[in-house]
């Protein structure tokens, strides 16, 4: 199956104690095992990275541990990041200001749409994009994967 997922699912995987960490882990996983395709704009693993950075912050936990971890993803042959071109820049831009969506969300957004393809989120940001993209929960994804 092939997703597009926004930031927010890879670092729930990461965190233990993030509410879907259970789900968001085997998600990850999938992905690992070629099980899942992520389609995602190329802005997602650098929100990804920062994220993990900054909360690494507060932790015991070995920053060179987050940087295997998005290693790991961006070396997975089923991880494909969008470049944002002109183009794309342009239709994001269209796609968030006609649904009220943030920068990054548009970008996700926009990937989905191109993509033809479900965006996984568990942000609520995405409901008002559900008339030209499908929108699904982790455990949804995960049903269908």
């Amino acid at each position: 199956m092939i997703f597009t997922a926004d930031s927010s699912i890879v670092i729930s995987a990461f965190f233990v104690s993030e509410k879907n960490h259970s789900d968001a882990h085997l998600f990850y996983q999938n992905v690992m095992r070629g099980e899942i395709t992520l389609v995602i704009p190329a802005s997602v693993p650098i929100e990804i990275l920062c994220a993990i950075g900054r909360r690494l912050r507060q932790t015991a936990i070995p920053r060179e541990f987050a940087v295997g971890f998005w290693n790991a993803l961006m070396n997975c042959p089923n991880v494909v990041c969008k470049s944002v071109d002109k183009q794309f820049m342009h239709e994001t831009a269209w796609m968030g200001w006609k649904y009220g969506l943030k920068g990054m969300d548009a970008l996700v957004a926009t990937t989905a749409f191109n993509f033809g393809i479900p965006l996984v989120s568990s942000d609520k940001d995405f409901e008002s994009v559900r008339s030209v993209v499908e929108v699904l929960t982790l455990k949804e994804a995960l049903k269908r994967s």
